[in-house]
């Protein structure tokens, strides 16, 4: 069985990860106009958003997306995907502007390993995406 290729995460579900269930690629962005542009850094005002790759089972199940800020508050978002999404994204939940700095989200379910993707925030005008 071959991996899947997709431009976000930065690589392909192994075929060795098709065996289990659960989160398998996480990464970063932004979304614009229902677009995800995937990203590891971000303006103060912008809102971040985590994307992730499953491999399903058709399981109901409850996530955390704990997000933390450079100066240690953690904020906790649950999220209940639908059991037959195989890409799922939420936004960060907290006040805007973003505290400056490099923070982390993280992906928790009682059942798989934490999924975590380090990003930062900078006042000043977010890089462009290369084409």
């Amino acid at each position: 069985m071959r991996g899947v290729v997709h431009p976000l995460g930065g690589r392909k579900i192994r075929p060795a990860e098709f065996a289990t269930p659960g989160p398998k690629l996480q990464s970063t962005g932004t979304l614009d106009r229902g677009q995800f542009n995937e990203s590891t850094r971000f303006t103060t005002v912008q809102r971040p958003v985590v994307w992730n790759h499953w491999v399903l089972d058709g399981a109901t199940r409850t996530v955390t997306f704990r997000w933390t800020s450079p100066s240690g508050t953690v904020l906790d978002g649950t999220f209940d995907p639908h059991p037959n999404w195989d890409f799922t994204d939420a936004q960060f939940p907290g006040q805007m502007p973003l505290e400056k700095g490099r923070r982390s989200v993280a992906m928790l379910t009682p059942s798989h390993p934490e999924l975590a993707t380090i990003f930062t925030a900078n006042k000043g005008r977010h890089a462009r995406k290369s084409n």
